[in-house]
């Protein structure tokens, strides 16, 4: 757990009991952009400059605003630092306060001749009314401590939430960014397609070759020209995809950076076991399922000191005035009252046993939720390794497609090379400049899933927006 995180424990359990009454959202999330305990103002983006593209650092700052998962976990937090405050609230005295007004009639009926007699009261007054809990065994202890890991459980979850909207959007940037990389390749495929046809179609004049050769050059330019519009059509659904992740219209103007180089991050240099260590301290998703339990475990505590006495006072006081009679001054009642709970409908035992079960469960999931980081840590950063190692390799077969496509297209302008192995060489270079962007995307996204395993993503500095 890092210093901020400690330093907001320390603080809820330090000064919670009273500020957390007055203030409980000072214990959530400020915002639905801003990670737990780190305040930021929030301002709803939609229009881009078309003279200014996007950095990546822009578009996360851009999602965070809009997006509405960030959102909904925000408000979820807010909620449960709300219940936090109540909570607290047997803490204190309940005061209340009304005032009566009461007339009244009253007939007395004729006695030994008397006539009949009617008599109007009227009484009022004001009434204050104070009760206070003195001592009921810890059970508002418990259930402020359990409300208290619930609140911490919603924090974190939040934070992950985050983390989760910055690796979505991320990947969906990459992907974009690709995908155009992966145009421009495709285009690059039909100029060597349209080269291939030209020196087909140049030999075919000079009689050299027959039309068998042109056909299948003609197939393969075609071919291309499919690929390309189709890869035009996998562009625009990248950006919406894009767009849509960002919470903004999928149909709106964006304009974005080129793709960066991406320099070595600190946790490929790391161990997996390194990298396990930092994710066990730092995942926002463990920590959140560990507050859950202990919320659990208070819970249990709490459902527990329900079979218990409380001790309560009373004071009630009233001034009463009277038509007739005047003033009759002010009167008092104080009561101290031992409270003990005998019989409830058996409620009180069935919510004991509901919240061990609830325990139990919470228990399961912190498992669950420790096997998954191992697991994510593990595999990402093989896969970190795997997709470098593969990066380099379709660097090289790039640069040894495009070398053997020009020996055989000379070779066959000489006439010593078939066609066969000139389309060969054609759909070999084609597939290695696809190869090469997509490894190169899988290199980046491997980034990005590694430093979201180890609970390492971080929002980017926040910047307004004309």
């Amino acid at each position: 757990m890092g210093r901020r995180q400690t330093c907001a424990i320390l603080a809820l359990t330090c000064c919670g009991c009273t500020h957390g009454v007055l203030d409980p959202y000072a214990y959530a999330p400020k915002t639905p952009s801003s990670i737990y305990q780190q305040p930021l103002d929030i301002t709803d983006v939609t229009a881009f400059s078309e003279d200014n593209p996007l950095s990546l650092a822009e578009i996360l700052d851009i999602a965070l605003r809009n997006n509405p998962a960030t959102k909904l976990t925000w408000a979820k937090a807010r909620a449960a630092a709300a219940y936090y405050g109540r909570s607290q609230s047997p803490n204190f005295p309940v005061l209340s306060g009304n005032f009566t007004y009461e007339r009244s009639k009253i007939t007395y009926p004729p006695e030994f001749g008397t006539p009949r007699f009617v008599q109007y009261l009227s009484d009022w007054g004001p009434e204050l009314a104070l009760t206070y809990t003195l001592l009921d065994f810890g059970q508002t202890r418990a259930a402020t401590e359990a409300a208290r890991q619930a609140l911490l459980y919603a924090d974190f979850t939040h934070n992950r939430q985050i983390q989760t909207t910055l690796q979505r959007v991320t990947s969906d940037y990459y992907n974009y960014l690709s995908q155009r990389e992966l145009l421009k390749s495709q285009e690059a495929d039909l100029c060597t397609a349209e080269t291939t046809f030209t020196a087909v179609e140049h030999e075919l004049n000079a009689g050299v070759k027959d039309k068998s050769d042109k056909l299948q050059a003609q197939t393969q330019l075609l071919q291309t020209k499919i690929q390309l519009v189709n890869q035009r059509q996998t562009v625009i659904n990248a950006k919406a995809r894009l767009l849509t992740d960002m919470g903004v219209n999928a149909n709106q103007s964006i304009h974005i950076e080129l793709l960066p180089a991406v320099p070595p991050i600190d946790e490929m240099l790391k161990s997996a076991d390194q990298l396990l260590t930092i994710a066990l301290r730092k995942r926002a998703d463990l920590i959140a399922a560990e507050a859950r339990l202990r919320s659990h475990e208070a819970a249990v505590d709490a459902a527990w000191r329900r079979f218990w006495p409380t001790i309560t006072y009373n004071l009630t006081a009233f001034q009463e005035l009277s038509n007739p009679g005047g003033n009759l001054n002010v009167n008092y009642t104080s009561t101290i009252a031992l409270n003990i709970p005998i019989f409830s409908g058996l409620s009180t035992l069935n919510n004991l046993k509901e919240e061990r079960a609830k325990k139990v469960g919470a228990e399961a999931e912190l498992r669950q939720t420790q096997l998954n980081v191992i697991q994510d840590v593990v595999t990402s950063h093989a896969s970190v390794k795997s997709a470098f190692d593969a990066l380099q390799f379709a660097d090289s077969l790039l640069e040894t497609s495009e070398k053997q496509y020009e020996v055989i297209l000379h070779r066959y302008k000489a006439g010593v090379a078939t066609i066969l192995e000139l389309v060969t060489a054609q759909s070999t270079l084609a597939d290695a400049r696809a190869s090469q962007v997509s490894s190169s995307n899988q290199w980046l996204n491997s980034l990005v899933a590694l430093s979201y395993a180890a609970g390492t993503l971080e929002p980017p500095k926040r910047k307004d927006y004309q």
